[in-house]
């Protein structure tokens, strides 16, 4: 495989700390038009949406209509509302079929694709051990200090998971035994991000984009004619100012999904524990990737497959990658003297700058 690579030692005490995040940044140049910029909360992060209208059609706001969206997508696939579809199919005793909506169809049909294409490694089923190893619904009820499941709890969970016990059909979804249970995080945000893409499409807005949780896509261009740019950077948590990596990838037409071990983990004697759990094992995934962001035109695709490829590690998801046509790949790496940067042959890497073109918005 062909790869590029440019290190960043002088980031190794940043990066160390295991906490970076997509910032999403306009170019400093000046424009003819600022972007008409909505912001919110949604799936227990912040969304961010930017896009181009000009004259009467200025005034127009679609926050109603893209938050309305983001919250029926939530009361269907969030497994930290009580309510909502997916906490009931996690409830049900799995006899007969579980009726579900055409989104959730659809999630949980390009989840079991992904699960083919990755001989199991991006798995729906593994919710079992998000909450063993604390990071389901009741991660904040827990009033004791957090520490690993034991040996016994994480085989008892193992014996529960794999999405080749779900079955999908055109009457809903059935599961093999009643503790069968599901998690959409790792897809449902980049779903969402489609979703209010092509909701925008609809309302005939031909520049924007669109982020949730660092998930992103992007459509046209910005009012000077320029791509739009995603800066990878690492936010200053106790002065609140942000250092960037060094590097911005310019998107047109393309999403870009991320996954790492950054931001959402366990300390327990000095050790760290991400969220980030290999369904083989059971265990959190310890391997040399900060991180993996997957280019391509679907957001939830990006999404799901920058998961997996987290799981796989550099070796095993660089062949995947190049095995895929129409998908790229960015691997941030720990080396012995600091940070590198890799990316798929596909990706045109420059100094400072990786440019990912799609061909229709």
């Amino acid at each position: 495989m062909l790869t590029k690579k440019i290190k960043f030692n002088q980031l190794c005490a940043l990066l160390m700390q295991g906490v970076f995040v997509i910032s999403l940044l306009l170019s400093g140049c000046e424009k003819p038009d600022q972007p008409i910029r909505i912001q919110g909360k949604t799936m227990g992060t912040t969304y961010t949406i930017q896009y181009f209208l000009s004259g009467p059609e200025k005034s127009k706001n679609f926050q109603y209509g893209i938050d309305s969206l983001l919250a029926e997508i939530n009361s269907q696939m969030s497994t930290f509302m009580i309510e909502s579809d997916i906490s009931g199919f996690n409830r049900w005793n799995g006899k007969g079929v579980f009726q579900i909506s055409k989104q959730f169809r659809e999630v949980v049909e390009r989840s079991l694709v992904w699960h083919n294409i990755t001989e199991g490694l991006f798995d729906i089923s593994i919710f079992p051990l998000v909450s063993i190893w604390g990071f389901g619904p009741d991660r904040w009820n827990r009033s004791e200090e957090w520490h690993p499941p034991t040996q016994n709890e994480i085989d008892i969970a193992l014996a529960t998971i794999g999405s080749e016990k779900l079955s999908l059909s055109s009457s809903g979804l059935s599961k093999v035994f009643p503790d069968l249970q599901i998690d959409l995080s790792a897809i449902a945000k980049g779903y969402a991000v489609d979703q209010i893409s092509e909701y925008l499409k609809q309302k005939k807005i031909a520049n924007f984009l669109v982020e949730i949780g660092g998930e992103v896509r992007c459509r046209g261009l910005k009012s000077d004619d320029t791509s739009w740019k995603i800066g990878i950077d690492h936010p200053e948590t106790k002065s609140g100012e942000r250092t960037l990596l060094g590097k911005y990838v310019y998107l047109l037409n393309q999403s870009m999904g991320t996954s790492g071990n950054y931001r959402n983990f366990h300390t327990y004697k000095g050790k760290n524990y991400s969220h980030e759990i290999d369904p083989r094992t059971g265990h959190p995934i310890e391997n040399r990737l900060a991180s993996v962001s997957v280019i391509t035109k679907k957001c939830m695709d990006a999404d799901a497959l920058a998961t997996a490829l987290f799981v796989m590690g550099f070796e095993a998801g660089s062949s995947l990658i190049e095995s895929l046509s129409g998908y790229e790949a960015i691997w941030v790496l720990e080396t012995a003297d600091g940070f590198e940067i890799q990316s798929s042959a596909g990706l045109n890497l420059g100094e400072d700058q990786i440019y990912a073109v799609g061909v229709s918005g």
